[in-house]
């Protein structure tokens, strides 16, 4: 149907049937028109896994570990990061650019979600092998997973994959790299009866050369300090941990331009959206996907101000649907106690953007302890939630992302300041 003209009343009430909904008078489906301008495509993606042609920067982080990966024998790599960092895309990027590298790279790649119980396997390693897309090559191993049916065993499957990647390796010339994803959910409820000891079955697999099994795994931090079976076996010892955090500036002026040459930014609006999401590129995505929408919304043309990105932001702030993009920041220092305290008194004492804290202003927190604040301030540190600024007195931290200091004053009942002054009343 060409843009400007009105909709076909019976395919509405067509829709409107099938939907079991009342019938829709010609009347008003007449006086319904489409706008005489195609809206675009926004061309900012912030939920899911970021594209190819959408992913920016991580240059480092891929060369690191493209390289442990590429060693003979490999070394396990960790994509470690809170939430919404980027862990999978990164992952799916790696992995790209190696088989581009070398087309016969074997994928075999696994989310843990939700298992299900007394489903058609016993084990994260059924489903692995299930995933193996050789199925000619090793017809037969499947063929014995079929048969165990009747009797799942977790022991047995995790046989038949080891099996079937030594069978691989021996009859095919090609490598192959498995990806976990998700694994701090390596529970009862995504791995089933085996979850407490797939660590030890991970940790035989990476250490059996004889496999030539590439290995990576993506999770966030609360893996390392709440997955008691990982903890046991102090499996990140095996690993080469790389972390998830911000990304360059470069990079995020990047993304911020995936827009061009029709949705453009006015310099300050980019580099307000810069200190706002702290270079996180979901929440660069986020605030130019709103942006986006704001000025089509509403018909607006021009550049992006940096009172548009505001106002935005502000509305985010506000709305009750918005808060877990930003509980996603700190969600993981929350269980550590101490360090999560300590958060909440920087962002006490940060009244402005930008502001640094000092130590002294930290140590009543932990007794006067400094190994004590030293210890607590490490995880916030390692994944970009503060920024530290001396090595030698003084010693001030502050925030890295200008929004996560915005959303712990606004949640806390505490002035923000200029440019967002919204007062208690507006809470």
């Amino acid at each position: 149907m060409p843009w400007g003209v009105g909709f076909d009343a019976q395919a509405v009430n067509r829709l409107a049937n099938l939907l079991g909904l009342e019938p829709i008078h010609v009347s008003q489906v007449s006086s319904l028109r489409t706008s005489s301008r195609p809206r675009s495509r926004n061309p900012y993606h912030f939920t899911g896994e970021v594209l190819a042609d959408k992913f920016r920067g991580r240059t480092r982080e891929i060369e690191i570990a493209r390289s442990c990966l590429n060693q003979d024998p490999s070394t396990p790599v960790a994509l470690v990061g809170l939430q919404r960092t980027g862990k999978s895309s990164l992952a799916s990027e790696i992995i790209r650019q190696m088989q581009k590298k070398d087309k016969q790279l074997r994928v075999i790649s696994y989310v843990l979600g939700d298992f299900e119980e007394g489903g058609e396997c016993a084990d994260i390693a059924g489903f692995l092998l299930k995933s193996i897309p050789d199925k000619d090559a090793i017809a037969s191993i499947l063929g014995s997973l079929r048969k165990l049916k009747l009797k799942r065993s977790v022991g047995l499957e995790r046989e038949l994959f080891r099996d079937a990647l030594k069978h691989l390796k021996n009859k095919t010339s090609r490598p192959t790299i498995l990806f976990l994803d998700e694994l701090h959910k390596l529970d009862q409820r995504s791995a089933g009866s085996g979850h407490s000891t797939f660590p030890d079955f991970l940790e035989n697999i990476a250490k059996d050369k004889s496999l030539g099994l590439r290995l990576m795994v993506g999770a966030r931090p609360i893996m390392l300090t709440q997955t008691e079976s990982i903890k046991r076996v102090n499996l990140m010892k095996l690993f080469r941990p790389i972390t998830v955090a911000s990304v360059d500036e470069n990079a995020a002026t990047q993304i911020v331009n995936l827009g061009q040459p029709t949705f453009l930014f006015e310099p300050d609006a980019i580099q307000r959206i810069l200190n706002l999401s702290g270079r996180n590129p979901y929440w660069i995505q986020l605030l130019c996907f709103e942006a986006f929408l704001h000025y089509q919304g509403n018909g607006q043309t021009g550049k992006v101000t940096v009172q548009a990105i505001n106002s935005i932001f502000q509305e985010l702030l506000r709305g009750g649907a918005s808060r877990s993009y930003f509980e996603a920041q700190y969600l993981d220092v929350i269980p550590l106690g101490p360090p999560m305290k300590l958060l909440d008194q920087v962002a006490r004492l940060a009244s402005n953007e930008g502001s640094r804290v000092p130590y002294p202003k930290l140590l009543g927190i932990t007794n006067n302890n400094s190994d004590s604040l030293n210890r607590d301030l490490r995880p916030l540190l390692d994944y970009e939630i503060l920024s530290k600024h001396s090595d030698s007195d003084p010693v001030t931290v502050s925030f890295i992302s200008e929004g996560l200091r915005l959303h712990l004053r606004y949640d806390r009942n505490l002035q923000l300041g200029q440019p967002l002054d919204l007062n208690r009343s507006q809470h």
